[in-house]
């Protein structure tokens, strides 16, 4: 496997991980397990504002970043099949680029839900 192929590889890999970890803690903090803190979750001024702030604002984001794990995921499995089939690798890298900015809109459309949500 050449350079090309493990950058394909390793962006599909990337962006699928990235936005399950977005997903997990968006949803353990939408159940109260992660509390309100500046390290981990979706932090903005109204999410950090209260306790009922931060668990509604997750719960609001939670549909956001629920469906872009699924999306990255098939451009993720979509990149991988590029990458192994007939050596198809600025597709792959293509893919697994689209991957991360599907990961990024996810997260995007989660803090615009937020906003729209919570009072200022």
């Amino acid at each position: 496997m050449g350079d090309a192929e493990v950058a394909a590889t390793g962006l599909a890999v990337a962006a699928a991980a990235a936005s399950a970890l977005v997903w997990w803690m968006t949803r353990e903090a939408a159940a109260g397990r992660i509390p309100r803190n500046r390290s981990l979750g979706i932090r903005t001024r109204r999410t950090l504002a209260s306790d009922e702030g931060w668990v509604l604002g997750h719960e609001v984001a939670l549909p956001w970043t629920r469906y872009g794990r699924y999306a990255a995921g098939v451009v993720a499995v979509a990149a991988l099949v590029a990458v192994g089939a007939d050596r198809a690798v600025p597709l792959g890298i293509a893919l697994g680029l689209a991957g991360m900015a599907v990961v990024l809109a996810s997260c995007l459309g989660a803090v615009l839900a937020i906003n729209r949500a919570l009072p200022d």
